[in-house]
């Protein structure tokens, strides 16, 4: 059985956004800058010896990914100084209709573990009048065997992992019309 619990508001917090941007005589629609922020607080989370992951997921009628677009930076704080601890520019899993990336944590002293995943979405219905939206999910291994994985699922990218093994989660959803 899988259980998935969330992530306390106290030691975590996660956050999307989508950028508009315009030609620079602003009369053409270019893309979504889709930016998706996490920062676990106070030396959290206490368990980090499996991997952790991001997924973000969009309705694929409507908008597209923009090849070779994505990139993940990790970071760690610690004496007051941030530090980039690996960074990415290839994700998991990408389709139109999703991405995702997973990582590592390390069990070490590192404290306010943070970072970003960037990528871009276009659309040919823009100015159409429809409206969607963006849904980002953030997993947290609970298990000391490193096996949440990133995989398809019936509408984009999902998290996945064997029977038995606990989670926890938080997730974010930002509107586009």
């Amino acid at each position: 059985m899988i259980s998935t619990l969330s992530i306390s508001g106290n030691d975590f917090s996660m956050s999307t956004a989508a950028l508009k941007v315009m030609s620079s005589d602003r009369t053409t629609f270019l893309y979504y800058a889709v930016y998706t922020n996490y920062e676990w607080y106070n030396q959290k989370p206490s368990w980090r010896l499996g991997k952790d992951g991001i997924t973000v997921n969009w309705d694929n009628s409507l908008l597209y990914y923009m090849a070779n677009s994505f990139y993940c930076k990790n970071y760690y704080q610690t004496s007051g100084t941030k530090y980039t601890y690996s960074n990415t520019s290839t994700p998991d899993e990408v389709n139109q209709g999703g991405i995702g990336i997973t990582f590592d944590l390390h069990n070490d002293e590192m404290t306010y573990l943070s970072g970003t995943v960037f990528f871009r979405l276009s659309s040919d219905q823009y100015g159409s009048g429809r409206s969607t939206t963006i849904n980002s999910v953030y997993a947290h291994s609970l298990i000391s065997i490193p096996t949440l994985s990133v995989g398809f699922s019936g509408f984009g990218v999902a998290f996945s992992q064997s029977a038995g093994r606990d989670f926890s989660s938080s997730s974010d959803t930002i509107y586009l019309g």
